[in-house]
């Protein structure tokens, strides 16, 4: 089961397990995503380690029959701060022989699979331009002229 809660404006958490019975006791492994809007976000850091006292206050309340999202938060034994931000659009998405795709290649937010989508849009472009020319650098630059640019303007 997979719970998606609340509303960024006030907080959103989403929670889904990875894998049963990890212990002797049958718990789950669960992952967990808590997300706020927030003007004190100062680093550009993907893997610098979370404070629960900057997004645990938006949560204190959330106690449900079946869940308490702020114990399930504290039991944590890591939590990760992965900050949605803006990003400037590269000039090319292709460097010699490799080329940007998905979310790597467009700024959004990596939620609700925009990136996995987007993904299987670069891919179709790209397959297109190998059909084209072989699996080569001017592929490459075919795929980055039709959609690198174009994105970037938008």
């Amino acid at each position: 089961m997979m719970v998606r809660a609340g509303w960024l404006s006030t907080g959103k958490t989403v929670i889904y397990p990875i894998r049963n019975a990890i212990d002797d006791e049958g718990r789950q492994l669960v992952n967990w995503v808590a997300e706020i809007v927030t003007p004190a976000y100062q680093q550009r850091d993907w893997n610098r380690p979370g404070r629960l006292s900057d997004f645990l206050p938006a949560f204190a309340d959330w106690h449900f029959d079946w869940l308490d999202v702020p114990a399930l938060i504290r039991q944590a034994e890591t939590a990760f701060e992965n900050p949605m931000i803006d990003r400037d659009p590269v000039p090319t998405w292709q460097d010699g022989p490799v080329a940007l795709l998905g979310d790597a290649a467009h700024a959004m937010y990596p939620t609700g699979s925009n990136g996995g989508s987007q993904a299987i849009v670069d891919a179709r472009v790209l397959g297109a331009a190998m059909v084209e020319h072989g699996v080569t650098r001017e592929a490459l630059a075919a795929y980055d002229a039709r959609l690198c640019g174009p994105v970037s303007q938008l």
